[in-house]
This record gives C-alpha cells, structure tokens and sequence, in this order.
C-alpha cells in the first residue's frame, strides 16, 4: 500500500518498551516506508474523552505528519454535550474502588469521558456531593452510589460514532467494539492529514 496507519496504547511508547518501537520503526523502514508517529489525545480532536493512543502513519513517497489538533484543553467537550446525564462526577473505570475511597479524582459531566475500556466501557457517575466513608467504615458498592451509568448508545456517542451506528454481536462483543476502537473523529483527522 502506499500509505498506513497503525494504533496502539501509549505504553508500547514508554523507556521500558522502547525495543518494541524500535523494532517497529525499523521494519517500516526496512519496507521503504518514511514515518512519523506520536500520542494523539482523542480531546484534542473533538471526541468527548481523554483516550491517548499512539499512531504511526507510513507513506512510500512522502513523510507524513499527524493531524494538527482541533481543539485544546481549554475548549474539550463535554460528556454532557453529546448525552444527557445527571450533574455529578466521572469516574474512572481503571479505579472505582480508589474513587469510592477518595483517592483518586473524578471529573465534572461537563468535562471529557475517562478513557473508555474495551472490558468495561460502561463508565459510572456519582453525585456531586458523595463523601467517601470515614475510616472503618465499609465502602460502598458502586451500584448503590451511582447515579447514572452509560449504555452502549452512551458510550459509542463519547467514542464519536454517529447516532445509529449499528454494532453486531452480543452485548459483549459489541461493549468491546466500542472500547476498542479508534474514535471515528479522531480516524478522520488522520484520513484528512493523510490525504492531503
């Protein structure tokens, strides 16, 4: 082909993986490929989550570069912009047990998503004023604290996807398809920089 693009998490980007990119840079050379690559934040690309994924685009003829963003952190949407949720806190899905204690932060509804996961994208939101329990006190159950928790609609409308969009499988499979894709925004500022 006389372009790619390829996706993975941010971490095959980290010193401890450095071989792994290495060796993959090095076999798009080897295949005639120029490059580039870099950690999009899908935010920056009008998507309503923080979802930081590494790219690499190659191209035969020419060296490619990533799209330029869109948007910056002073103008993110919001998960309230795209669904209609109750005001309270995003949690992270990565550490419910942690926020339901108070160790880890949450965001307002008017901010973006945390990063949907393909096992779980079905993110939680808690009220405004949930005070985690004192010292010796048990820790709720999520479920008895949330307020609102997203459907499948919910979160392929954070990932982007256009209303509609139909997802095949059972409820699983297509929780996974949703988690594990490349938010459509973001793929089409990368067809466009591509293209152009």
């Amino acid at each position: 082909p006389q372009f790619f693009v390829m996706e993975n998490v941010r971490a095959i980007s980290f010193e401890r993986n450095e071989h792994i990119l290495e060796y993959i840079l090095q076999q798009i050379e080897d295949m005639g490929y120029q490059h580039t690559y870099g950690i999009l934040n899908a935010a920056n690309y009008g998507v309503h989550q923080t979802r930081k994924r590494l790219f690499i685009i190659g191209m035969k003829n020419e060296t490619p570069r990533l799209p330029e963003r869109t948007r910056s952190e002073n103008n993110w949407v919001g998960v309230s912009d795209v669904i209609d949720v109750p005001d309270g806190q995003i949690v992270s899905s990565y550490g419910t047990q942690e926020t339901l204690r108070g160790e880890r932060n949450t965001r307002d509804t008017s901010q973006p998503s945390y990063t949907l996961r393909a096992k779980r994208c079905l993110i939680d939101i808690i009220p405004n004023d949930y005070e985690p329990p004192s010292e010796g006190e048990d820790l709720p159950s999520i479920s008895d604290v949330r307020i609102y928790r997203f459907d499948e609609d919910d979160a392929a409308a954070v990932q982007s996807f256009p209303d509609g969009y139909e997802f095949v499988g059972n409820l699983t499979s297509q929780r996974r398809q949703i988690g594990n894709a490349v938010p459509p925004a973001v793929a089409e500022s990368i067809a466009e920089s591509v293209y152009s």
